[in-house]
């Protein structure tokens, strides 16, 4: 897939860029804004944005394995261990066995647990209504089929085990699930280049957008500035791009990728486009469109909100 070329500041053509119409790029970036968006209301809640996503997921359905838990969440088992464990030390969930396996233990909300969830719960489904307002059930509408059949297609077995016991509201969850499935695929492809994924989002959006300034990468990325700037330090120092002055106002730095690494840049995005072909194989020619369209509106909202 590809887009219509994008003008640089001085009127020339930019390399065609597909993150716009990228079902992947999509999956993934909402997925980000959606976390973004949320672990910003966290405060004084005592949790970190893991630990929170633990106790949402027992909220949603208790009784899941700590294997079922790290299959859902898409984390090490003893990365996931110690958060139960935390958990357990703030008086927020609680283990207990299996009545099958007396060997293995099932995770449940503590007493002190369940009031917190619901709240953080209220206020996540407030959140996410600021965000789409009365779009909200057609648009959870036109992402429910497109992101099941991916799910069934792509997620190994105890992913999809693990799912099927999950009782929940929307299909929002599936978002989630997905971007950190192909997000593993997709460290794996940059971890290479010495990349990171944020890294490589602010390399692409300079590759698209030649003499966009840090302000406007940062709106149009909805990363916010200060940390788009360490981003872009890291990839300056790396020779991947450079900035100047801008010729109006010396204040201002435009931002272009070297020529240099323009062709490094080219070969990562070959590499990349076989997650768009496996999103494409799962997916008719009209619910993949649904899904880009859908994930699309989702992320200019968050973005803008």
């Amino acid at each position: 897939m590809t887009n219509q070329p994008v003008l640089s500041k001085g009127g020339q053509s930019a390399e065609p860029c597909p993150t716009d119409s990228s079902p992947c790029y999509l999956l993934l970036d909402c997925a980000r804004l959606i976390r973004r968006r949320f672990s910003g209301q966290l405060a004084g809640s005592g949790l970190s944005e893991p630990q929170w996503r633990v106790l949402a997921f027992v909220a949603r359905s208790e009784g899941l394995s700590q294997t079922e838990l790290a299959a859902l969440l898409g984390l090490h088992k003893v990365a996931l261990g110690e958060h139960i464990a935390r958990l357990q030390q703030m008086a927020y969930l609680q283990r207990a066995a299996d009545p099958a396996d007396r060997r293995a233990r099932r995770i449940y909300l503590a007493p002190a647990g369940r009031p917190l969830a619901e709240h953080m719960a209220q206020r996540f489904r407030g959140s996410m209504e600021r965000v789409s307002g009365a779009d909200r059930q057609q648009l959870h509408k036109r992402l429910q089929p497109p992101l099941q059949t991916l799910t069934r297609q792509l997620c190994p077995p105890e992913t999809l085990q693990a799912l099927d016991r999950l009782t929940l509201e929307t299909s929002l969850h599936l978002v989630g699930v997905l971007a950190r499935l192909l997000g593993r695929k997709l460290d794996g492809m940059l971890k290479p280049h010495g990349l990171s994924r944020l890294q490589w989002q602010a390399l692409i959006g300079v590759y698209a957008r030649p003499g966009t300034s840090q302000t406007e990468l940062s709106q149009a990325l909805g990363i916010n500035k200060a940390v788009l700037g360490q981003i872009l330090d890291v990839l300056e120092t790396a020779a991947w791009l450079r900035r100047s002055a801008d010729s109006e106002d010396r204040r201002i730095k435009r931002l272009a990728v070297e020529d240099s690494a323009r062709y490094r840049v080219r070969d990562i995005l070959r590499d990349c486009a076989c997650l768009d072909r496996l999103i494409e194989s799962a997916l008719t020619g009209p619910a993949l469109r649904q899904l880009v369209s859908t994930l699309s509106r989702m992320r200019r909202q968050l973005s803008e909100v």
